[in-house]
This record gives structure tokens, C-alpha cells and sequence, in this order.
């Protein structure tokens, strides 16, 4: 018995240390552990601990934001113009001189120049071209000779004359109102034509135009000269103008609107209906104050800023075929009650007031003050 109790213990004993050696053999079944979701309170007591306003705790909190858009305009042209004088026919007989009627004439020129110029009023950068015509009627003009080649009376010499000499006289009239108009805008560039560059009249002079000039001149008989000479007159001329068309264009600086949008939105009541909006335009002054975000704790406190401390009242008119939504003060206010809805922009232009919709309106406003300016 004793023996069979010794071998019930051993058999015992060596099943307990293969228990233990195959348990030490097997690998670690572990289930993965979820982080618990931190509870209210935790997540209270950390937004503390970090300086934070749990958000239960704002209630009916309020925001204002700025914000702003640009109106940019585009190039507009104003106008087109191009400088073409009538052509100058003053001039005393063979010479370069101007008659009593052409110092009179020339004042004309002088205007019409200042106004193609504008407020350049010395025509910096402005090139002005010259154009000179010539009669087939003969003449003896020759600058390369005493007195131009010309009598003292003004008349050509006989058997001096040729028609090509009054190219030479159409070039020294051109030259000439050259002179003069730099004399008044010294900063402006002339072109003034070669003698090649010279026109001459298609009207031609024959035998019997000479025969009927030179017994007019042997009488001295200057009526009967003026009409020989007169078919000839339309081609005999001096005339500036511009080298191309001048164009004017303007490029109105963009303009910046301001808006503030408020959170919640704002109730407005409007023939005993209340409506809500949450943006609204504001002047340049007005955001200004506002400063940039800001954040309240009530709906009241913020409504104090706005109403009490800026002065503020809520408008909702309608012009233009637009809806507006605005923020203004009583003075700001006071361009609403203008029936004329160009004016009431034009009103709330000048107090900054600048609403997106009303950029066709703007743009005109602002072209009309330059065209004012330039004038």
C-alpha cells in the first residue's frame, strides 16, 4: 500500500512540472485595450486647466467679422480725338510774314493745340507734323537769295519764276508756323516736311493764267491779281495736325467695399414682419472702429456695441432694382431719403459707403470726377 501511494504521488508530480513546462511554451493570448472616451466633466476640467472657456458656458454667445471686397474698374476710354487745323492761308504775298487777319488766325491755332493737349500744357512728349502745300502758280522765291528773290513789293521778278520755287515757298510758310508754335510749347516735337515732302496743287497754270497775271501786275491792278490768283488758293496752304489719333483712356483706382457679418444674425423688423440678416454694409469709419474679429458672451453685449456705443441702426432699402443691407450711423443715413438714386450713391460715395452692386453707378461717378479734374 505504501508503495502504491509512493507511485500515485510521482505520477502525480511529473504530470504537474509538464503542466507548468507547456504552459511556459505557449504564447500570450492578450485582447487589445480601448482608451475610455474622456467624460464631460474630464473634458470641462482640461479646457480649464489649458485656459479655455468650456463651450457649454458660452450660452448665446455672438461674433463679429470684417470683411471686404474690391471693385476693380476697367480701362475706359473718355475719347478720341485728332488735332487737324483748318488750313492757314494767312500769309503776306511770296513771303513767310502773317497778314493782320493771320496773327489772328494763328491765336486760333495756339487754342486748338492747348486744347488737344490738355493739361499738357507744354506738349511734353507730343509730336506735331506740319503738312505744306503748293500753287502751280510761278513764282521767283529763292531763300538762297537777297530778299528771298522777291520785289519789296512782294511781287516775283519777271522771267525769275518757276513753279517749283513755290515748293521752296510753301516749305519756308511751314517752317516758319513751326518756329511760331515753339515759341508757345516749347516741349512740343515737330515734324516739319522736306521740300520732296511738299504737295503740290493738281489745279494747273497755263499761257493764259500768265498772260492775264502779267497785265494785271503791269497795271498794278491787285483786284484783278486776287482773282487770277484765287483758283489756285485752296492749294496753297500750311497745316498742323496730329500724326495719328490721340485717345484718351482712364484707369479709376479700385475701390474697396467694407461689410461686417455677424453671428447669430440680426432681427429687423420691417412693416410688421421680422426678418433676419446676417451681413451688411458698413463705411470705411465704421470698420474701421470695429477693429477686427470679435467674440461676445451674449447676443446683448454684442447688439450694445453695435446700437449704443457706434451708434448704429439697422436699413434695408431698395434702389437701383438692388436689395441693401446696411449698418449706419444717422448721418450716413440721411442719403436714403434722396429719391434720385444717382444721387443717393453719389451721397453715400462721399461718406465711404461703397456697396458692390452699385459698381456701373461708381464707375461713373468716378470718371465724371476725373473728366472734372482734367479740364
Amino acid at each position: 500500500m505504501k508503495f502504491l501511494a509512493f507511485c500515485l504521488r510521482l505520477i502525480l508530480m511529473l504530470f504537474l512540472v509538464q503542466s507548468q513546462l507547456m504552459f511556459a511554451q505557449a504564447p500570450l493570448q492578450t485582447k487589445p485595450t480601448k482608451r475610455p472616451k474622456e467624460c464631460p466633466d474630464f473634458i470641462k476640467a482640461k479646457e480649464t486647466r489649458d485656459g479655455k472657456k468650456p463651450k457649454e458656458e458660452l450660452g448665446d454667445g455672438a461674433k463679429i467679422l470684417r470683411g471686404t471686397n474690391v471693385i476693380k474698374f476697367n480701362v475706359i476710354k473718355l475719347s478720341e480725338k485728332r488735332l487737324d487745323i483748318p488750313a492757314f492761308k494767312q500769309f503776306k504775298n511770296n513771303m513767310t510774314d502773317f497778314t493782320a487777319d493771320g496773327e489772328a488766325e494763328f491765336k486760333l491755332v495756339v487754342k486748338k493745340i492747348h486744347d488737344y493737349l490738355g493739361t499738357n500744357t507744354n506738349g511734353a512728349g507730343v509730336t506735331l507734323e506740319v503738312i505744306g502745300s503748293a500753287s502751280q502758280i510761278p513764282t521767283s522765291f529763292d531763300p538762297t537769295k537777297p530778299n528771298n528773290n522777291i520785289k519789296p513789293d512782294g511781287s516775283s521778278i519777271l522771267g525769275k519764276t518757276t513753279i517749283e520755287n513755290n515748293k521752296q515757298l510753301a516749305l519756308a510758310r511751314a517752317t516758319e508756323l513751326g518756329k511760331k508754335i515753339k515759341l508757345v510749347f516749347p516741349e512740343i516735337q515737330l515734324k516739319i516736311p522736306t521740300l520732296t515732302e511738299i504737295k503740290l496743287g493738281e489745279t494747273p497754270w497755263d499761257a493764259l493764267a500768265q498772260k492775264k497775271l502779267n497785265a494785271a501786275t503791269v497795271k498794278k491792278d491787285s483786284k484783278a491779281i486776287d482773282a487770277i490768283h484765287e483758283p489756285y488758293q485752296k492749294e496753297q496752304y500750311v497745316m498742323v495736325r496730329s500724326k495719328e489719333y490721340k485717345t484718351e483712356h482712364v484707369q479709376p483706382e479700385a475701390l474697396t467695399t467694407h461689410y461686417i457679418t455677424v453671428s447669430p444674425p440680426i432681427k429687423h423688423l420691417e412693416n410688421g414682419k421680422e426678418l433676419t440678416n446676417a451681413r451688411f454694409i458698413v463705411s470705411e469709419n465704421i470698420y474701421d472702429k470695429v477693429g477686427g474679429a470679435l467674440i461676445y458672451e451674449s447676443v446683448a453685449e454684442r447688439d450694445l456695441f453695435l446700437f449704443t456705443e457706434l451708434k448704429l441702426a439697422v436699413y434695408h432699402p431698395t434702389y437701383l432694382n438692388q436689395e441693401h443691407w446696411m449698418l449706419l450711423t444717422t448721418n450716413e443715413a440721411v442719403h436714403i431719403s434722396e429719391p434720385d438714386d444717382y444721387k443717393k450713391v453719389i451721397g453715400f460715395y462721399k461718406d465711404k459707403v461703397f456697396d458692390i452692386k452699385d459698381k456701373l453707378v461708381l464707375e461713373d461717378i468716378i470718371v465724371t470726377e476725373i473728366l472734372k479734374s482734367i479740364k
